[in-house]
């Protein structure tokens, strides 16, 4: 999940929000796993993965993190790992198999 926030200046609330883990504490109860989570310079200023059963899970989520810092979030992208190339600096074993995904 690609994160861009607001001008609105951050509150000291909300950096204790993030630095208690308000957020992943409460979506872990819906057994979503945040597995990354990065403060980025950029485009965007958050980037989050995190393991959901189905893409259902996954909205829910997103509107999870909309509600908990609303007026603070101006964009939300929510992208899909199709295939990993590499992982953890380490190449998958089964790298042909991206050729599936291109295949016309």
């Amino acid at each position: 999940m690609l994160v861009k926030r607001t001008n609105k200046p951050i509150t000291q609330i909300l950096v204790n929000q993030i630095l208690n883990r308000e957020f992943a504490n409460r979506v872990k109860k819906m057994g979503i796993a945040i597995t990354n989570s990065y403060y980025t310079h950029g485009n965007y200023d958050w980037v989050i993965c995190f393991n959901a059963n189905d893409m259902r899970e996954a909205k829910s989520f997103v509107e999870i993190y909309n509600k908990l810092y609303e007026g603070y979030v101006s964009e939300i992208h929510l992208l899909e790992n199709m295939f990993s190339a590499v992982r953890c600096g380490v190449t998958n074993p089964e790298i042909e198999k991206l050729n599936d995904f291109f295949k016309v």
